[in-house]
């Protein structure tokens, strides 16, 4: 887990990931995501500054093809934040 607390924006963004996660629970590539997927209705500079963050503390990976693959810490993560109220 992160030394520090998350942005809200970058636990938003994270949230975000997590669900499509969800989502994708058995699928092959259920960890590799697009962020023009993930995020078409937000503001690049904004998403990017969060994913940055999340990438930072080691929640994901960030390729400069704008692709991110969600890590197993990350899922634990929000897991633990969400407990018993996971979707």
């Amino acid at each position: 887990m992160p030394n520090q607390s998350l942005s809200q924006k970058a636990d938003e963004a994270l949230n975000v990931i997590y669900k499509e996660y969800q989502f994708r629970k058995n699928s092959y590539y259920l960890k590799a995501f697009t962020i023009s997927s993930l995020f078409p209705d937000k503001n690049n500079s904004d998403i990017m500054s969060a994913l940055i963050e999340l990438s930072k503390t080691k929640m994901i990976r960030l390729f400069s093809d704008k692709r991110i693959i969600l890590n197993d810490e990350a899922i634990r993560y929000i897991e633990s934040k969400l407990g018993n109220k996971i979707c």
